[in-house]
């Protein structure tokens, strides 16, 4: 196995790895001369294609190895090369754009096959996409979101939130990150990358976008969860504190949807708290999102002198399985009794949540 690191690229970055005696490789230095170019034609790109595909099939040759270690070996060695390359002043801004386009575009090609491609391959390559943290490697990142896998979805969500910064000012792409991410949480199982995808919709240039967004996964979350979904997850934590800064720029039908599904949150929340079998750190979380949940729904509703607190129910211990389903009641109602909730414009079900 030739592998990532020859002695040419040790020499000319500075990178630490075991090479065999005396290899030497044209390719690197060919490819190693382009990192000095100001600007890059398009009779550049088979070198950097070639140079990027040769990653890649070590990577596979090693994990056909069946060694964890020298792949693992493989992928760290890489993972300096590239260190050394991005953002170190060891090339010029125009390779470093061109060579995480075309890692983006082998990449995403690799990504969108998920049967040709080893977990442990793709998850190695989308890292990678994240250490260059360019724009450029945007499709790959992308592509990553559709993965069956749960660790390609998560760092691909991961590695968009990473660039917010450098994607925010372009609106047209914003827009476009903020619809693939989107997408993807509506669609997304996993409550960790459901976690990570809200992260990512963080756009304070983009609300209304970033806001409908966090709101579409927000009711796919609320129907997965009417429809029997009994696991404790943190991940709204960040949907509700993402939310609340602005929920005053809510059109009316996004403050009645946001209200019923953090009715129907609510509802599975002190259900689950109040279960004997709940664990004491799942009751802890599960403060931690009725908290978050109720102040988001104060601030919408805005209810008379605060004439409703789950809050002031979890705080007296000795006493809530009695007092919190009264206070829960006073929110979403119950039968004879009809809640803050069931009244015009919110109209939630009573008890249903």
């Amino acid at each position: 196995m030739r592998l990532t690191c020859t002695w040419t690229l040790v020499a000319a970055l500075g990178v630490s790895c075991v090479a065999p005696a005396g290899a030497q490789s044209g390719d690197d230095a060919v490819f190693l001369e382009l990192k000095t170019h100001g600007s890059l034609g398009l009779d550049d790109n088979p070198i950097l294609d070639q140079w990027l595909a040769d990653r890649v099939g070590e990577l596979v040759a090693a994990l056909q190895e069946g060694k964890a270690n020298n792949f693992a070996q493989v992928e760290q060695t890489l993972w300096g090369v590239v260190k050394a390359l991005f953002g170190q002043g060891a090339a010029t801004e125009a390779f470093e754009a061109r060579l995480a386009e075309r890692a983006a575009i082998l990449f995403a090609d690799h990504l969108s096959n998920d049967n040709a491609v080893r977990p442990e391959v793709a998850r190695a390559l989308v890292r990678l996409l994240r250490y260059m943290s360019r724009v450029e490697t945007l499709p790959g990142l992308q592509m990553a979101l559709r993965s069956t896998d749960e660790a390609v979805r998560y760092l691909g969500a991961e590695g968009l939130r990473s660039l917010r910064d450098r994607i925010g000012p372009n609106a047209q792409l914003a827009r476009a990150v903020i619809a693939d991410l989107r997408v993807a949480g509506v669609a997304e199982e996993n409550g960790v990358i459901v976690g990570a995808i809200y992260r990512a919709l963080e756009y304070p240039n983009q609300v209304a976008d970033s806001v409908s967004a966090i709101g579409a996964v927000l009711s796919a979350r609320t129907d997965r969860f009417r429809a029997g979904r009994n696991v404790v997850e943190r991940a709204e934590i960040d949907a509700f504190a993402l939310l609340e800064p602005h929920h005053g720029q809510f059109t009316q039908s996004q403050r009645v949807q946001t209200v019923r599904d953090l009715a129907s949150f609510l509802k599975f929340y002190a259900t689950k708290y109040l279960n004997p079998a709940t664990r004491p750190a799942e009751r802890q979380l599960l403060e931690r999102l009725m908290f978050r949940a109720e102040d988001l729904l104060e601030k919408i509703v805005k209810p008379a002198q605060r004439a409703v607190s789950l809050r002031n129910a979890l705080r007296d211990q000795p006493n809530v399985a009695r007092n919190l389903p009264v206070e829960l009641a006073k929110w979403i109602g119950a039968i004879g009794a009809p809640g803050l909730l069931n009244q015009t414009p919110w109209n939630v079900p009573i008890g249903r949540g």
